[in-house]
């Protein structure tokens, strides 16, 4: 610890006018000091006002041998004792003093809080990690832990090798928050001892929070290959998954661009495929090697998206017609690759009300995705939420989770 953060402890001490008792800045009613030690108290004051600390701590230790003294004189005088010690930094010796404070009559409920508070740092410092936790707890059972306590009390149980122990106690922090917002750094901090814990699923759970509170590219980008490389994803999935990433901005590399492009063809979607290669070759994420490729694959697609167009008419036709909602879902994924939302957001929900769907998850994710792109974020939720509802293609309700999220 540093000096400025053990001196943030320090209770100043002044003479009351006339009177010759003593008050600290932390106590609203400090006792008085008894006749008998008015005297060595005020010397005791006015050396550590002038600084001189090892002439303030002879009067201080005077205190015990005056007959007639009181605990009220010893309280006065060990306030005096922890300014002392802490200028001098003698941590070590400061603690108990502290200890003895916090179990004296005078000290108020405000000031043992103060003071557990500067412990817990103080014992961090010393490596008493034990005692940090001990302290920690008592401010934690009294509702007064701030976020400095719980996270120098995580490093305690971490600094020990209680990693699942700081995890355990991370999260009950962070879930204990109820209805308020997670702090930034302490779902790092329970990332940090997860990824050391090799807690992969546990690591998960806190991206996902991560995104949902602090939707920052860097953490999506944490997300995205697990996401994308899942040994169960289709080609139906993982194009849900890239366009999670256009949304994200995390779409970054050529390859990610090329794949997609790809899929978007093979899903009917090629109005998409020569969007992303477009806006790959603008922003120039080919490297030279590629850009014929590239330009290769724009071309193809350009060609996929002219066929589609030419026969989109009957295709919409033919499904309205259709019992079944399969080929309205086909129609709504050509209007979304041609970025005509509103016709695909009906496509959709025209299918997916027919019913008889290969993947009604599928059909609810892209409603939700279409209805997203409209900003239409309630209805866009609710469609995220409905493609987790059945259980049956659980492929499509993960990513659909992670599209609510996006979509907050």
């Amino acid at each position: 610890m540093t000096k400025t953060s053990f001196h943030a402890v320090v209770l100043a001490v002044a003479m009351a006018v006339g009177a010759g008792s003593f008050t600290t800045s932390a106590c609203a009613a400090a006792p008085a000091n008894s006749p008998a030690a008015g005297k060595t108290l005020q010397a005791a004051a006015a050396a550590v006002k002038a600084k001189k600390w090892d002439e303030a701590v002879t009067h201080i230790k005077e205190v015990n041998g005056i007959a007639g003294h009181t605990q009220a004189d010893i309280y006065l005088a060990n306030t005096m004792l922890v300014n002392v010690l802490l200028n001098q930094q003698k941590y070590a010796e400061v603690a108990p003093v502290i200890e003895q404070q916090l179990n004296s009559s005078f000290a108020s409920t405000a000031e043992k809080n103060f003071f557990n508070k500067q412990l817990v740092s103080i014992y961090l410092g010393l490596k008493n990690y034990p005692k940090v936790i001990e302290v920690g707890q008592t401010l934690v059972a009294a509702g007064t832990a701030d976020a400095t306590t719980y996270n120098v009390m995580a490093q305690a149980y971490e600094k020990q090798g209680k990693l699942p122990d700081a995890i355990k106690f991370m999260k009950s922090r962070i879930e204990g928050a109820k209805g308020q917002k997670p702090s930034e750094n302490d779902l790092l901090l329970l990332l940090d001892f997860q990824g050391r814990q090799k807690d992969g699923a546990g690591r998960a759970e806190t991206f996902e929070k991560l995104v949902s509170f602090y939707p920052k590219p860097q953490y999506w980008a944490n997300i995205m290959p697990s996401l994308i490389n899942a040994p169960e994803n289709t080609d139906a999935v993982t194009i849900n998954i890239y366009r999670l990433m256009v949304a994200t901005g995390t779409l970054k590399q050529h390859t990610d661009y090329s794949e997609f492009a790809k899929l978007a063809v093979v899903e009917g979607a090629a109005g998409e495929a020569v969007a992303v290669v477009q806006k790959g070759l603008a922003a120039n994420v080919f490297p030279e090697e590629r850009k014929a490729a590239a330009n290769r694959l724009l071309e193809s697609a350009k060609k996929q998206l002219a066929a589609d167009q030419a026969g989109l008419a009957k295709a919409e036709a033919d499904a309205k017609v259709a019992t079944t909602g399969d080929a309205d879902i086909r129609v709504g994924k050509t209007y979304y690759g041609l970025g005509q939302y509103d016709k695909s957001t009906e496509a959709f929900k025209r299918g997916i009300a027919k019913g008889g769907l290969r993947s009604v998850e599928e059909g609810q994710l892209l409603l939700g995705i279409s209805l997203n792109a409209q900003k239409k974020g309630g209805e866009a939720a609710a469609a995220f939420k409905a493609a987790g509802k059945t259980g049956n293609d659980p492929k499509f309700a993960n990513v659909a989770r992670y599209w609510a999220v996006n979509a907050k």
